[in-house]
């Protein structure tokens, strides 16, 4: 993985005390626009740290709802029209 230097990145603006309402943020560097420019695309292989990170993980999550008894201004809103 390669790191995009801070002048070529436009995400670090706002903490360079850019506006996010430039044309850089919004179009970004100017080596984006120019695919000859773009750095190679390396094949990469697996690890057992990316085998980790890819493995599908399943959770089931169970959730339940009670109903609080009803008290007397819910007794009250039952029978008035509002």
């Amino acid at each position: 993985m390669e790191i995009c230097a801070h002048r070529g990145n436009p995400t670090d603006l706002g903490s360079r005390g850019g506006s996010v309402q430039s044309a850089y943020w919004q179009r970004g560097p100017e080596w984006l626009l120019n695919k000859s420019k773009w750095p190679d695309n390396p094949v990469t292989q697996s690890s057992p740290a990316s085998e980790v990170e890819a493995k599908i993980i399943r959770e089931v999550l169970n959730l339940t709802q009670t109903k609080p008894d009803k008290d007397e201004f819910d007794k009250l809103l039952e029978h008035t029209n509002l």
